[in-house]
């Protein structure tokens, strides 16, 4: 039997400052990493404001939460 997959979904906003094109790197680290953790989701971005909702074994998503909390390129994560 396997574990149920737990759910992350949260915005944020791009911390004034940084240049939208960090989108490409976050996405190009992200892909990687998730693939590693057996995550999957979608990531949107409107150039100001992120939208994610990622999906996957629960140690996964709150080691990924932990990290895009403390992640200075956005603030004011609100999860959903």
């Amino acid at each position: 039997m396997t574990a149920p997959n737990h759910q992350l979904l949260y915005l944020s906003h791009l911390v004034a400052g940084v240049r939208y094109d960090v989108f490409a790197a976050i996405c190009q680290v992200s892909r990687r990493r998730n693939a590693e953790r057996a995550l999957t989701g979608v990531l949107l971005f409107d150039g100001h404001r992120f939208c994610q909702l990622l999906e996957g074994p629960a140690d996964a998503v709150a080691q990924v939460r932990q990290s895009i909390a403390s992640d200075p390129r956005h603030e004011f994560m609100s999860v959903l």
